[in-house]
């Protein structure tokens, strides 16, 4: 099986590579550069069509897959309180679509301001807490659980769930009423 990621992140990479492999087998896994279409820092629903262009600029610079992945970090806000989660974009040849959303965290106060004085997470991150690339690494959500959570979880979360379609495909060809 051959799926192709928008994006050459290795945490994304590997999520997509552990998660078709857990319910797939054998894949190979491409990692090729795309655009999201959306904001450096995508908020909300933006978030979900970033992954969504992500997945669609895989299709068309590699159209010969099984499977193209798009996965995006966003953030939300939930009255004043900053909330970070991943959403994950997944196409089929048939042109089904998956989508899914790992848990959300909280960010805190910090971490809010620099990103409402226009900063995205993953340098605010970087800044407050002296690193380099974490968005590469555990992610803000590994910081914040001593790494009981991280960023390849909640990418690998996001497409376990963006593959429902495809592993159920007789409930979700259903219509909804």
């Amino acid at each position: 099986m051959k799926v192709v990621v928008g994006s050459q992140n290795p945490v994304k990479l590997q999520a997509v590579r552990e998660v078709f492999s857990d319910h797939f087998g054998d894949v190979e896994v491409k990692g090729v550069p795309a655009e999201s279409g959306v904001s450096d820092q995508p908020f909300s629903n933006e978030t979900f069509l970033g992954a969504l262009a992500r997945a669609k600029s895989a299709r068309e610079l590699v159209p010969d897959a099984d499977f193209w992945v798009g996965l995006e970090g966003g953030l939300t806000w939930l009255g004043d309180r900053l909330m970070s989660f991943n959403a994950t974009a997944v196409l089929h040849p048939d042109d089904r679509v998956g989508l899914g959303t790992s848990g959300m965290h909280e960010l805190p106060p910090p971490v809010a301001k620099g990103i409402k004085d226009g900063g995205e997470l993953g340098p605010v991150m970087d800044g407050l807490m002296n690193t380099h690339n974490i968005k590469h690494k555990e992610g803000a959500v590994g910081v914040f659980t001593d790494n009981r959570i991280t960023r390849l979880d909640f990418c690998k979360h996001s497409l376990h769930l963006a593959l429902a379609p495809f592993l159920k495909p007789d409930l979700f060809s259903q219509k909804q009423k």
